[in-house]
């Protein structure tokens, strides 16, 4: 069997070494399951402890994508098995994910996440709580998880929190694909550079004066910005940021929807946008907007929240439905339990707001930031 994810390392003409992960599931497109996660957590932590590695790089073997999220059919058989009830074994696999994402934001070394192709859901989660995170001409980013009745994770409640109101509630609301250049707009990335210069890139690293303190990570910054893409192509979503201002705009999620159904415009991207929303499970919608209030939360507090979320989505059946409807049967036709938006009641999403477990019974009890 071929492992998912390749491990290496790589001699610096100085005399250090650098980590290397690949993820190297092509056939799935990369999509973490319990085996990935786990492989890249404990390459991670002996690396982190091991005196000879001054860096760590992450890229993928597959040419389509980086990581197209997590593995939903996994969950889909995980929620099927017991249904109506708490979890155990999906709680462990999104709790071992969700450490990974903790562990990649508090990496002590530089982490270079090179993203080309396809991110989605946990891909980003690997991306954006890395030190240097590079997009490439390809990257197509997105949190589509409304369309499945889910809500964005890995950490989002951390990062989206951080985007300007409108822009957050568009981009998590709708699942809407972003492009290299808005996920440097938006801190998702720190620099978007050409694919084709991934391998020169890995000879400067070998080059590079390696001090193993907290200086590599300046060089390694200014290294990647030599490499930037210095006339990049327009931001799907930043060239449109003034409508997306006035549709996202407001303290009302009802008025938010309606000005995307109502939108008479003639753009494409907005439309399908728009359509996603409509389309996609309204409890995740209702989820989402309480999400995207959340102020003066920790990292580790985020992660907690949302896995106290999507374990009591686990046995509700709205997320089964979505991931039956995509990906299962495909017939893109889910039952949703709720035909709109404001049908959905406030104190439905209070209770998946709340933890099924007591503070010290809770997986990630012993994150700390």
């Amino acid at each position: 069997m071929t492992d998912m994810v390749l491990s290496q390392t790589i001699p610096t003409a100085n005399g250090w070494r650098i980590g290397r992960l690949t993820l190297n599931h092509p056939e799935h497109l990369n999509a973490l399951n319990a085996t990935m996660i786990a492989q890249i957590h404990q390459q991670l932590e002996r690396w982190r402890y091991d005196n000879r590695i001054v860096a760590v790089m992450m890229d993928s073997n597959c040419d389509r994508a980086f990581c197209a999220g997590g593995d939903l059919f996994s969950m889909h058989r995980m929620m099927t098995a017991n249904p109506n009830q708490l979890q155990p074994e999906l709680a462990e696999f999104l709790a071992a994910e969700y450490r990974l994402d903790h562990a990649i934001f508090h990496f002590p070394k530089p982490l270079l996440v090179w993203a080309d192709g396809i991110v989605m859901g946990g891909g980003v989660g690997l991306l954006v709580g890395a030190s240097h995170r590079v997009v490439t001409e390809r990257a197509r980013l997105a949190m589509p998880e409304v369309m499945v009745g889910l809500f964005p994770d890995v950490g989002s409640t951390w990062f989206l929190n951080r985007m300007e109101p409108e822009v957050a509630r568009f981009w998590a609301l709708t699942g809407s694909q972003i492009n290299g250049v808005d996920a440097v707009a938006l801190s998702l990335a720190d620099e978007q550079i050409k694919n084709d210069q991934k391998q020169s890139i890995i000879n400067q690293l070998q080059l590079l004066s390696w001090q193993a303190d907290g200086s590599d990570h300046q060089s390694l910054s200014e290294l990647l910005h030599e490499y930037r893409i210095l006339q990049p192509s327009q931001g799907w979503l930043t060239s449109r940021i003034e409508l997306i201002e006035q549709l996202c705009t407001g303290d009302s999620l009802v008025a938010i929807q309606q000005r995307l159904n109502d939108y008479q415009g003639n753009d494409g991207w907005i439309k399908k946008a728009a359509q996603n929303l409509a389309s996609g499970s309204p409890i995740s919608a209702q989820i989402i907007w309480r999400q995207l209030a959340i102020r003066g939360m920790s990292l580790a507090d985020c992660f907690r929240l949302e896995l106290a979320i999507v374990a009591n989505l686990g046995r509700h059946g709205e997320l089964t439905e979505g991931i039956r409807a995509l990906l299962i049967d495909k017939d893109r036709k889910p039952k949703w339990h709720y035909a709109d938006i404001v049908d959905v009641p406030a104190a439905l999403i209070d209770g998946l707001l709340t933890s099924p477990w007591s503070q010290p019974q809770h997986p990630l009890v012993d994150l700390r930031d």
